[in-house]
């Protein structure tokens, strides 16, 4: 019997927890601005890693002086060509980034170049862009 008293005593404390922390009736939540019309949509690739590995043969040349990064913009407005300009935050002086990146009428991605000049084996080289 004193278990019972225990177990609903628990339950009582359980309950009035929930009430205690549930949601209220008012409804605050506002949805953000939404995207202007010509707003393109244009964005970075989520699979695009945050370190990228450039692969050399075994004298040390780069197999490719260069690396890309995919971006992509809103299908429904890549019915025609688009330049967007590239800011550059941040980037080591061996690397060069092109300025804009070209969109083909019909085209939903594009990729950005990045020219790597002199470098040193097994340093990272940062960037930062948008």
């Amino acid at each position: 019997m004193n278990n019972i008293y225990k177990i609903m005593a628990c339950l009582l404390v359980m309950l009035t927890m929930v009430a205690v922390t549930s949601c209220d009736d008012s409804d605050s939540w506002e949805p953000g601005p939404q995207p202007a019309a010509n707003n393109p949509g244009v964005y970075f690739d989520q699979k695009t890693p945050g370190v990228i590995e450039v692969e050399a043969n075994q004298q040390g040349v780069l197999l490719k002086d260069y690396f890309n990064i995919k971006l992509g913009r809103d299908e429904m407005k890549a019915t025609s060509a688009l330049q967007v300009p590239i800011t550059i935050h941040y980037a080591e002086s061996n690397l060069t980034v092109s300025k804009t990146v070209d969109f083909e009428a019909g085209e939903a991605t594009a990729l950005l170049k990045i020219n790597i000049g002199e470098f040193e084996f097994s340093k990272q080289y940062a960037l930062s862009i948008e």
